[in-house]
């Protein structure tokens, strides 16, 4: 299945992962033309158009799983996601390919909590090609909060997590000044979500961010007890925030909130 898109010109990349046997699982990367319909493989980008890669650590599951990608501004292609380690847990990686993937620039691992599966939920990338990977601690079967930085030469020198944030880091976008923006399920009943703002290399929470972190309570109607922060985006320095909620029935809905570039000021809301 497919996990992640980018369009760069001319050219659509599309990443995913490959269901194997068993537990095993693979991961691709794929680049297509839209200068014709309907989007062919480009021949000239890996083998035929695809790029396809696994880890099978011995003593692991297999599970190798491709979360997001990112195309950088001279078409090296970056990859993150989790795979399995030689203990059975899910731990992160991330790799550069160049820009045909036909040979990696760099790749990593880590598992940020011993026991713990490290699963990834999103990516964003600075200017200088540093970047940012969220997603979720799953440990004892609840997922909580990560946020892991890269430094452009594929070293990581720092990682945070917060086993306060149930439900994870759904998901990152880099803010002015390279501010690292994430999105959460909210702590409260209805949850709603929250939004939390970190210094530059993750030094610490941004305190001009209303101390570092705003929540987001959906409480209108009486079914409104469910809601998620799922994903970000930012529109000309506006937050929007997309999330579902169980609104006045059982059934979930989706909804789009754009805010101010203050945390504290509601622009807009639709569902």
């Amino acid at each position: 299945w497919y996990t992640d898109i980018e369009l760069r010109g001319s050219s659509i990349y599309l990443g995913g992962t490959i269901v194997g046997s068993g537990t095993n699982r693979n991961f691709f990367i794929e680049r297509h033309s839209t200068t014709a319909f309907p989007w062919p493989l480009d021949a000239s980008f890996g083998s035929g158009g695809v790029g396809i890669f696994n880890y099978d650590v011995p003593g692991g599951t297999g599970r190798d799983e491709l979360n997001a990608i990112e195309v950088t501004a001279d078409g090296e292609i970056i990859l993150v996601g989790s795979r399995s380690n030689a203990t059975g847990d899910q731990e992160l990686f991330w790799m550069k390919l160049n820009p045909t993937a036909t040979a990696t620039v760099f790749e990593s691992f880590k598992n940020i909590l011993s026991a713990a599966d490290d699963l990834v939920s999103g990516l964003a990338v600075a200017a200088d090609e540093s970047f940012y990977v969220s997603g979720s601690l799953v440990l004892a079967g609840i997922p909580r909060g990560f946020l892991n930085y890269v430094l452009p030469d594929g070293t990581s020198p720092v990682a945070l997590f917060d086993l306060g944030i149930i439900g994870g880091f759904s998901d990152v976008v880099l803010q002015s000044g390279g501010k690292p923006l994430v999105i959460a399920p909210g702590s409260g009943v209805a949850p709603g979500f929250r939004l939390f703002r970190y210094l530059p290399a993750l030094v610490d929470l941004d305190p001009s961010f209303s101390g570092g972190q705003v929540e987001y309570p959906f409480t209108d109607g009486p079914g409104a007890d469910v809601s998620l922060g799922r994903s970000l985006a930012l529109q000309n320095g506006k937050i929007l925030a997309v999330g579902e909620a169980e609104w006045n029935d059982p059934d979930f809905d989706f909804g789009i909130l754009r805010l101010e570039s203050s945390p504290i000021f509601f622009d807009g809301f639709a569902t």
